[in-house]
């Protein structure tokens, strides 16, 4: 499920993810989106840990708190899309001619990277970065998850899916791994609700039982 705005996030995520516990019969909820950009109806920038706050104290009204996790992207869902030069490499990539996208060692430090990405899709073949749809496609073209995982908050997101244990994360002053209920998550059946900018749902279906 997709919401409109960052503010829309804050007012309504907690009962969208309630929906999707009870209505879609979902186990646990993920609720992934972007650090940046600012609000835009305040014109402010939080920290992940104010954001995450928010976002907790709805839940915790609701009573739904230890079902639902909750993912801050530092910038932006972008990062995670540059931190693979071999996926966007495939993406550009229209033969006969195969584009090399440079490959950076620090996704995180990256400022924009969503202008980033704009600038090489208009550069390479004049098309439109289009969030919405390329940054699903691009990810889907990864060939395994190394590059992805040196990025702090999808390594998170691959741990509490799976139900590993997490580590701190300096980059987040380990604010994120307070605010997630403490214990082991083994999944059987769970949803991301992303805001508009995070575009791409992840879910995992029911494994039947032996």
């Amino acid at each position: 499920q997709c919401m409109v705005s960052k503010e829309m996030l804050i007012k309504s995520g907690a009962e969208a993810a309630k929906l999707l516990l009870e209505a879609d019969g979902c186990d646990r909820v993920f609720v992934v989106w972007d650090l940046k950009p600012e609000w835009e109806e305040q014109k402010q920038l939080l920290d992940c840990k104010e954001e995450c706050d928010l976002i907790a104290a709805k839940l915790d009204d609701l009573g739904i708190r230890e079902n639902v996790d909750l993912i801050c992207i530092v910038e932006m869902l972008e990062t995670w899309i540059i931190a693979d030069d071999r996926a966007l490499s495939t993406h550009l990539s229209r033969p006969p001619r195969n584009y090399a996208f440079k490959r950076i060692k620090a996704p995180e430090s990256v400022a924009d990277p969503k202008a980033l990405l704009i600038s090489t899709f208009q550069q390479t073949f004049r098309k439109t970065y289009r969030d919405h749809t390329d940054a699903v496609r691009v990810i889907q073209k990864c060939p395994d998850a190394t590059r992805l995982e040196r990025v702090s908050s999808f390594a998170r997101f691959v741990r509490k899916l799976t139900g590993k244990q997490e580590t701190a994360f300096s980059r987040c002053g380990e604010v994120c791994n307070d605010l997630a209920p403490s214990g082991v998550f083994q999944p059987a059946q769970a949803a991301a609700l992303p805001d508009p900018i995070a575009k791409p749902v992840f879910k995992q279906k029911a494994r039947p039982r032996r």
